[in-house]
């Protein structure tokens, strides 16, 4: 989905940097490294936070984790002083807001980079067949790829 069907009152202007943009996206999407998404990609094995035993969410990291009280309370004191009620979506479709959501994130250490990017992952390779077939030794491109035919 692009992102001007999800951002459509807030663009060009909210969406002035590249990282604050990806950063906002990706919370809104939940396309993000906390432990929920994680186990959708079957890199968590239950999605649970760690500190709060209950499914980590984007709401569950703004809202009330307890691993990130003290960023949290700086975070809904900004933004109740923009006049914004302190709920997930509120705080996400905020323009006034983002560049505080964007230090939230950056002070918690939440990662909101490609899941690929996790230490330990690795993007799926595509399985090549050589073409055009020629006798029957490997190739290059197949010893590249760990394919065996």
């Amino acid at each position: 989905m692009h992102t001007k069907v999800i951002f459509p009152a807030l663009l060009p202007s909210f969406l002035s940097t590249h990282s604050l943009s990806t950063i906002i996206f990706r919370l809104c999407t939940g396309h993000c490294q906390l432990n929920h998404h994680m186990s959708l990609n079957v890199l968590h094995p239950d999605g649970l936070c760690d500190q709060c035993e209950i499914p980590e969410t984007v709401e569950h990291v703004l809202e009330v984790c307890t691993k990130f009280t003290e960023a949290r309370r700086r975070l809904k004191h900004v933004v109740e002083d923009l006049g914004i009620n302190f709920s997930t979506p509120e705080i996400l479709r905020s323009t006034a807001a983002a560049k505080h959501v964007e230090a939230f994130v950056r002070e918690s250490g939440i990662r909101t980079d490609s899941l690929y990017s996790c230490p330990g992952t690795a993007r799926p390779r595509s399985h090549t067949v050589p073409f055009p077939p020629h006798n029957n030794n490997i190739t290059t491109r197949e010893k590249k790829c760990n394919v065996t035919m």
